[in-house]
């Protein structure tokens, strides 16, 4: 679960209705955007395409968007160079995958504090 650090109050929910649902999960800290200034983001080498406009608001990008992106985007690198034999197999196997390093840990029983 990807979760903004200064958002506790989502984390707990959220903890709380996988917990109840038995869904195990992994805790990953947010990207968060907001906090970011434009020489971080040039630092990471990102480039906003020229004029481009959100189709649905017209609007570019925000920063909230921006961390989300990156936020899944450190995920997907991650995973990358996991291997085949992290993903789950079958619709009943465990959502676990070995070979994780760094932030995660286990949302574990506290969730249904």
């Amino acid at each position: 679960m990807i979760n903004l650090k200064r958002r506790q109050d989502r984390r707990e929910r959220m903890l709380r209705a996988l917990h109840e649902q038995e869904i195990d999960c992994q805790l990953v800290e947010a990207v968060d955007g907001k906090a970011m200034n434009t020489s971080q983001v040039e630092a990471l080498g990102i480039q906003m395409l020229p004029g481009y406009q959100d189709p649905y608001h017209g609007r570019p990008l925000t920063k909230g968007e921006l961390g989300c992106f990156l936020s899944h985007y450190n995920i997907w690198k991650e995973v990358s160079v996991w291997g085949e034999g992290a993903w789950p197999r079958s619709p009943g196997s465990p959502h676990r995958f070995g070979g994780a390093q760094g932030p995660r840990r286990d949302c574990g029983p506290h969730a249904a504090a």
